[in-house]
Order: C-alpha cells, then structure tokens, then sequence
C-alpha cells in the first residue's frame, strides 16, 4: 500500500512537470539549406566568378592547344630523323607536360576556391538560423528538402521518401532566412529578386 501512494505521487509529479518542461523545450522548425544556398546573393555571385575564371582559363588552354597543333603539323613537314624534328617533338612533350602540370594547379586552387564558398556560405547561413533560432525559442532547425517529388522521376520519388521531415505546419525557416541574407547584401546582383519556390 505504502509503495502504491509513493508510486502514485512519483508518477503524479512527473505528470505535472512534463507540461512546464515542454514549454521550455522550445519549437522545432526546418528549413532548405540547398534552397538557400541557390538563393544567397553573394554564394551566386561569387560561384559565378570562379565559373568564369575556369571559362578564361579554358580559353588560355585552348589557344594553347592549337599552338601545340599547329607545332604538331609543322613537325609532320620534317622527317622522323632529322634534329629539327625531334627539338620539336621535345618541346611539345615539355609543353604538354606543362600544361598537365598547370591543369592539375588549377584545379587544386578552383576547389580550395569554392570549398572556401561553400564554407563561409554555410557559416553566414548557419549564423542568421542561431539568430532567428534564438529569437523565436526555436531548439531545433532541421535541413530538409522542399521540392515536392516529381511522380514520374524515380530518383526524384526517392529523395522525397528519404527525406528526414515527412510533415512541417509552416514551421519552415527558409523564406525568411533567404530575405534576411538578400537584404543583409542588397548592393550584390541578383540580391533582389528572391527566387522562392514554396
């Protein structure tokens, strides 16, 4: 009997106190991370600097190419015996080896580039959440994706069933956070017109 009543004013008290702990737990919301990525005036305007620093540098690659073509059938002109062919044929291999060289440069420095993008993106994103987070009484923001599944994609059938939130009431972050950044950086092209899809 005596178990009973301490049982009974254990689970009573446990009762009463999960409500006033609820209420302190604060709110769960989501919100599209690649969304607001595709979105961030300066993650857009910086990638498109590196896209066109590859397209000029594609270009240098290029005329360079058809020099080395151009060496390519000046050569053919001499016979496979003679000095002048094979000073040719050494300098293309020095210069095809530069190049490959080059290459490789480039693409370690264009990773490190947008790898430093996506990080200080992630960081301003990740930044204005806690900001909002912490003004609502929000606990926890989770990624998820908005795009509603294409039923004619197997793939895109795919990525909605894997996704981790498989129901939200307006809870969604990602409107706001997008015009937060947008007007934190109106001087940027293309910070104007936010490009929500709901």
């Amino acid at each position: 009997m005596k178990f009973a009543i301490h049982a009974a004013l254990f689970f009573g008290v446990m009762i009463c106190a999960v409500p006033a702990s609820a209420q302190n737990a604060g709110v769960v919301a989501v919100i599209d991370v690649g969304k607001v990525f595709k979105n961030h005036p300066v993650f857009k305007a910086r990638m498109d600097a590196v896209k066109q620093t590859v397209t000029d540098y594609e270009g240098v690659i290029n005329q360079r190419r058809e020099a080395l073509n151009a060496q390519k059938k000046k050569q053919d002109e001499y016979n496979s015996d003679s000095p002048e062919y094979k000073r040719i044929e050494q300098a293309l291999a020095h210069d095809i080896a530069d190049i490959q060289v080059q290459n490789n440069m480039k693409r370690k420095e264009i990773l490190v580039q947008e790898t430093r993008i996506y990080y200080e993106t992630y960081k301003e994103i990740n930044d204005e959440i806690g900001k909002i987070a912490s003004q609502f009484n929000i606990a926890l923001v989770l990624n998820y994706d908005s795009t509603l599944p294409d039923p004619d994609d197997r793939a895109s059938v795919q990525r909605g069933v894997s996704n981790p939130v498989v129901f939200q009431r307006n809870l969604d972050l990602t409107a706001l956070v997008i015009k937060n950044l947008q007007e934190r950086h109106p001087n940027v092209a293309g910070a104007a017109g936010p490009q929500i899809n709901r």
